[in-house]
């Protein structure tokens, strides 16, 4: 669950120094809140399973959906939440009067099944394991759940053996069981949740809905009541969503699939009812629908990847892909749709060489200067060609792309050379101060320099970012604003009024700081007129001013200066999006700027 940052900053607007200590606080809200989300979840979940095994002849539950749940708490979350899940389960066992070795040491089993499995899936898919093609689907569902369920499955018996409970006999019966439960509950439960990484559109939600009512149409009167329909035909909602949504939905609608069909056969209902205590249907059947679906959404969703791969890159390119053969014709693709011409009574020379049998040529089509690159695939016995293939690249729009180039770069220099100006000139202005102090007080001169040291060196550590948090900045405000109290020997106060989603929004490094030494060195800063800083996000914006008591002199004529270097930086970085002005407001002057919250993306610096 987000948690609004507002909410933690709200009584430390009005404190002289920034909320320092508010920024950890709440990562450990969030984690509290995660912690307590997860013990609820893996106890319901766990009991329910429980409740299955009581239910039925087995000592182990036939239907286990907690490790689904808690594979995905840890995919999720991370292993933080391992507290959490180790009490849920522990409630749990303990509330049905479970044996000591069950109860105390069962949940570490679980606990050590989806940490294996997600350690062994980071280790074949990547540090982000997510079922997003048949590779990735191969190995969540042949291979890394089983091996660690397995051996929790032995782990469980023995404990069960050792106390008694369990007799060797029952080995066959049991453990095979718990391996389809569990094994079961990581694939298709907690497979609903690999799947996931941004939210979807409103329309993708509004096509997922129809989806979920049409499983549910044909599960209902399937799975649940006695009917001559096979099962099985919970297959064409599955691959209805295979086609148009991929994995993301068929995964969710598994799980929705796998929980009506363990309540069927749970309370020996429909055609999926245990005979006795039998649930081999039941796995069959869900092995069958998940081996029938999840490929199918996997491969169409990599064809689809790819085949947008490649409308995105030609469309960014320029180019046009074309084949030809001496039956159909000409047949081109821009990238957004393909586009059959009429087929020319010979090989179009423009597009290639029929000499050869690859190329590069210069051409014109259609009055646009062109680029061809060819391959003839096949030539009929008489050596002309019958098939082709290549690329057109367009050159009309070339001047202007260079030219978009070289002012991106052009931008990209001016925005370094006004980020290297900004040390020079305010070590200029301290080395100014200093020498004033030196000649009347070395001793606080000495003092002054060491602050100016640790000053600087964080100075420059900004410098090298393209942007820093503003928290990070208003700390660097507050150094500066420590250093010219030295200077000047008196305190400079300030009213800071910051909201909380502010300080975790992104400025250009020094930039703030402008703005404030502006105000030191123009304006007056004492008891009676505080400098005043306020900084919130409105309307997808950060708005930040800075006040103090003052008048507005003439414009600085020759250099810069320092709001001139900050206009410039802003005006690189930001275009026209970004604001900064100065003005007076009464008795006091008011500097000002506002960016959009979220940094525009860059050339790499």
């Amino acid at each position: 669950m987000p948690i609004d940052a507002n909410a933690c900053y709200l009584l430390s607007n009005s404190l002289m120094q920034p909320p320092q200590e508010a920024l950890p606080s709440v990562g450990i809200l969030n984690d509290l809140l995660r912690l307590i989300a997860s013990a609820m979840i893996v106890f319901l979940t766990s009991y329910v399973g429980v409740i299955a095994a009581i239910d039925t002849a087995h000592v182990f539950s036939p239907i286990w959906p907690a490790s689904g749940v808690i594979f995905a708490i840890l995919l999720w979350w991370g292993p933080r939440m391992i507290p959490a899940i180790y009490l849920g389960v522990v409630t749990s066992n303990a509330l049905w009067d479970f044996s000591s070795p069950m109860t105390w040491l069962g949940p570490l089993g679980l606990i050590f099944e989806s940490v294996t499995t997600i350690a062994m899936l980071k280790h074949w898919l990547g540090p982000r394991p997510l079922l997003r093609d048949l590779h990735s689907c191969a190995t969540f569902m042949l291979w890394a759940p089983w091996f660690p369920v397995t051996i929790n499955s032995l782990f469980a018996f023995s404990m069960l053996y050792l106390g008694e409970t369990v007799e060797l006999q029952e080995w066959s019966r049991e453990v095979p069981t718990f391996i389809a439960a569990n094994g079961t509950g990581l694939v298709l439960i907690g497979g609903a949740f690999a799947v996931w990484t941004a939210n979807p559109s409103r329309l993708w939600w509004l096509k997922f809905a129809g989806l979920l009512a049409f499983t549910l149409a044909m599960a209902i009167p399937t799975l649940f009541l006695p009917s001559p329909v096979s099962p099985y035909v919970i297959l064409l909602p599955l691959l209805a969503a295979a086609i148009t949504l991929g994995l993301r939905a068929v995964a969710p609608l598994l799980a929705v699939v796998t929980l009506a069909a363990s309540l069927a056969a749970l309370y020996n209902v429909g055609s999926l009812s245990a005979v006795g205590d039998n649930f081999i249907p039941l796995y069959t059947f869900l092995a069958i629908v998940a081996a029938c679906s999840m490929p199918v959404a996997a491969a169409l969703e990599a064809h689809r990847s790819r085949d947008e791969l490649i409308s995105r890159t030609a469309r960014t390119a320029g180019l046009a892909f074309w084949s030809w053969n001496s039956r159909e014709g000409l047949l081109m693709d821009d990238g957004t749709h393909p586009l059959v011409l009429p087929r020319p009574p010979e090989p179009s020379t423009s597009f290639y060489d029929t000499q050869s049998d690859h190329g590069l040529r210069e051409t014109v089509i259609g009055g646009q200067p062109m680029v061809s690159t060819w391959a003839i695939t096949n030539r009929n016995s008489a050596g002309h060609p019958t098939d082709a293939v290549g690329l057109l690249f367009d050159l009309s729009d070339h001047p202007a792309r260079e030219a978009s180039r070289r002012l991106a770069w052009k931008s990209e220099v001016e925005l370094r050379n006004l980020r290297s100006s900004l040390a020079p000139h305010l070590l200029f202005n301290c080395l100014a101060a200093v020498r004033g102090i030196v000649r009347t007080d070395p001793d606080r001169a000495r003092a002054f320099i060491d602050h100016l040291a640790r000053f600087l060196r964080e100075s420059t550590n900004t410098q090298s970012q393209e942007t820093i948090p503003l928290l990070k900045e208003w700390q660097l405000c507050d150094s500066f604003l420590s250093l010219q109290s030295m200077r000047y020997e008196r305190e400079l106060p300030r009213t800071v009024d910051i909201e909380g989603a502010a300080y975790h929004t992104d400025v250009p490094p020094m930039i703030l700081l402008n703005l404030v030494e502006n105000a030191v060195k123009h304006g007056t800063i004492d008891a009676t007129h505080p400098l005043a800083v306020t900084a919130r996000v409105l309307d997808g914006a950060l708005q930040v001013s800075v006040r103090n008591h003052g008048s507005l002199g003439p414009s600085p004529t020759g250099r810069p200066g320092g709001l001139g270097i900050a206009r410039a930086r802003l005006k690189a970085i930001y275009g026209d999006t970004a604001k900064l002005e100065i003005h007076p407001s009464g008795p006091d002057i008011v500097a000002w700027f506002e960016i959009p919250s979220t940094p525009p993306s860059r050339l790499p610096s």
